[in-house]
């Protein structure tokens, strides 16, 4: 084997290598570790930006940012109304009446949002007032309260001295076409005559229980109620018309959907406006249509109802919302920027409440719930009289409500 002999010159050459290689070596062992790149910022809660107005009994306040659930801020503390249970925040939208949380699951892109304080009555008392007349709605003018059956036939009671006076009759009770159901009835604020003793007085009428073609959808009779001593008379002297019943996209809400499209219809008394309301059950709302009360002398002569025909399309509504969803419409009225309107069947699927609808903020105000309190019979009339509120049920037990 052949012996190698490396001169002084490689050898140097051989350290110097060797020591830089343990320099280097000793370098990269002391040098820290790099990082790696950082991510971009990302908003975990890309909603966190999202503004909801919320609305209380007509004042509003700010919520946005984002809650510990990555949602949405909600006011710390429930409001508080007395004599109401919270129900919670609820928003008005195309798909109904909805809660703030299934609002913003459902559309993820809002920014601003506006959430509704919904509120429950159940502390209201009902004390027996007296038993008078009939099983339909009615209204009270002055002492006297008219109520009505589902033919049109009425009985007037003394509210001062809850004593029966007469009977009367809608006149068009007479006409089989006609059918006056009474469902809602109402009085208006203006006269057929100066020097009327009552108003005109408005009651719906439908075909609800026959099978025909004209089912008198959003269908009024207005009456002149005149009084001799204690003999009344109420003859008809206008018809009033919704015309565009049909409209799927404004009066109904689809095809064979709605399972009571006739509506209810009040006057507001204070403006001289003519609400009509009709539920639209494929997104559960109630629509409210606003229109000039027509004069009585408005319309043409109709043939079939031997009175003038007033018939009101969609360029004469002057207002227009969509409110809580009403579960088989029952007796309504007018008092003071509201609208008081009765619900239900006296069942659990259709339980009974009477919905209180304010005007100025076009949403639901409250909900008195009559069934949670026990009260299960079939509501029909609503009303007041000297600031107070009435109701009564199919019994014609007419009943003072307090702390509605």
């Amino acid at each position: 084997m052949k012996n190698l002999h490396k001169t002084p010159l490689q050898a140097i050459v051989f350290l110097y290598l060797a020591l830089v290689l343990l320099l280097a070596s000793c370098a990269s062992a002391s040098a820290p570790a790099k990082e790696p790149p950082k991510e971009p910022d990302v908003d975990p809660y890309p909603q966190a930006t999202r503004e909801v107005l919320y609305i209380d009994r007509g004042e509003q306040f700010f919520r946005s940012g984002i809650s510990e659930t990555g949602d949405f801020l909600i006011p710390v503390n429930d409001p508080v109304r007395e004599g109401c249970t919270f129900n919670g925040w609820w928003v008005y939208c195309d798909e109904g009446v909805i809660d703030l949380s299934k609002y913003m699951k459902l559309h993820p892109e809002a920014e601003q949002v506006t959430a509704q304080a919904r509120w429950v009555n159940t502390s209201f008392t009902m004390e027996q007032y007296g038993t008078m007349g009939n099983t339909q709605d009615g209204a009270i003018y002055g002492n006297y309260i008219l109520r009505f059956n589902a033919s049109g036939s009425g009985m007037i009671h003394d509210m001062s001295t809850r004593r029966y006076v007469n009977s009367v009759a809608l006149d068009s009770a007479m006409y089989s076409k006609f059918q006056p159901h009474s469902n809602c009835t109402v009085f208006g604020c203006t006269y057929y005559e100066e020097g009327d003793e009552f108003p005109l007085f408005y009651a719906n009428a439908y075909n609800n229980y026959d099978v025909k073609i004209d089912r008198r959808l959003g269908t009024v009779g207005v009456y002149r109620i005149t009084r001799d001593d204690r003999r009344f008379t109420a003859k008809l002297v206008q018809v009033i018309r919704i015309g565009f019943t049909s409209d799927k996209t404004l009066w109904m809400s689809g095809i064979g959907a709605d399972k009571s499209p006739y509506g209810n219809m009040v006057v507001d008394t204070d403006n001289g406006k003519l609400w009509f309301f009709v539920p639209r059950d494929t997104n559960k709302t109630t629509r409210f249509f606003c229109f000039d009360i027509p004069a009585v002398t408005d319309g043409t002569y109709s043939e079939e109802f031997g009175v003038n025909l007033v018939t009101l399309q969609a360029d004469d509504i002057i207002d227009m919302f969509d409110a809580t969803y009403c579960n088989y419409l029952q007796g309504g009225c007018y008092h003071d920027g509201k609208i008081y309107s009765l619900e239900g069947m006296g069942t659990g699927v259709s339980p009974n409440v009477l919905r209180i609808f304010d005007l100025g903020t076009k949403t639901e105000d409250c909900v008195v719930d009559f069934f949670a309190t026990g009260y299960w019979k079939e509501p029909e009339f609503v009303d007041f009289w000297e600031g107070d509120i009435y109701f009564s049920d199919f019994s014609q037990i007419v009943y003072k409500l307090t702390g509605v």
